[in-house]
């Protein structure tokens, strides 16, 4: 079974693999929106991936898209490290933490923080 990120590869390279499991049609359209050559793609895909099955999702790009190798950094906002951390920090849902990263001021921020750091980080070294 291949990986979701080695389906992606493949079909950047436009190389042909077998339909499994580890195909993800959201990190596909992700993967395929950072890129100025596939971004319109990325934006059709996603309008009608929850409709089909996997196979045309693959299809679709396999057939579009143009090979070449492509590398982009996958973008997190400093909002979702901050997120994880306040659900550590409160043992709560990731929803729960949005909300609740909303009301807090930057002091309590940075103490939850520093917190993770001294707690989390250090245990696992």
């Amino acid at each position: 079974m291949l990986k979701p990120f080695e389906h992606i590869a493949a079909l950047s390279n436009r190389q042909e693999t077998e339909l499994d499991k580890g195909y993800d049609k959201y990190l596909t359209d992700r993967f395929f929106s950072y890129h100025v050559d596939t971004i319109l793609y990325a934006a059709e895909a996603a309008s009608f991936s929850k409709d089909i099955p996997k196979e045309f999702h693959k299809d679709f790009y396999f057939n579009s898209i143009k090979g070449r190798k492509r590398y982009s950094k996958w973008f997190k906002s400093e909002a979702d490290e901050n997120i994880k951390i306040i659900s550590e920090y409160y043992d709560c849902s990731i929803n729960h933490a949005a909300d609740t990263l909303k009301i807090l001021t930057e002091e309590q921020l940075q103490y939850i923080k520093e917190w993770y750091e001294e707690t989390i980080i250090r245990k696992g070294d």
